[in-house]
């Protein structure tokens, strides 16, 4: 019985051994898992941080329906700025026309 007796108390110190390796491990553990939390808050606090400045969840969309429609507005100006643009010509060319059958006409009667 001697020989069992000490092997159960060297069982039991190897036993005690690790209960403090594991001990170690799980404080380690503990502080990560706490360091890790900590980051996590500021992380989440940073990001309503940024979406507070931004204007929100949908500022990206709503921003990008503005300028869309932004330029659909300039569009539109553009297009009634060719139409008036090309009857302007239109006017100018009869005008020139007419300056150009008068000319001629005041050449055949003098």
């Amino acid at each position: 019985k001697p020989a069992s007796l000490s092997t159960t108390r060297r069982e039991t110190l190897k036993l005690k051994d690790d209960l403090g390796h594991y001990e170690q491990l799980i404080a380690q553990e503990k502080r990560t898992l706490g360091v890790t939390s900590e980051q996590v808050t500021l992380m989440k606090q940073k990001i309503l941080h940024t979406r507070k400045n931004m204007g929100g969840v949908n500022a990206a969309r709503e921003n990008q329906a503005m300028i869309q429609k932004q330029i659909r507005i300039l569009e539109n100006r553009l297009d009634k700025a060719l139409v008036k643009f090309n009857e302007a010509l239109a006017y100018n060319k009869k005008l020139r026309d007419e300056i150009d059958d008068l000319r001629r006409e005041r050449v055949v009667s003098d």
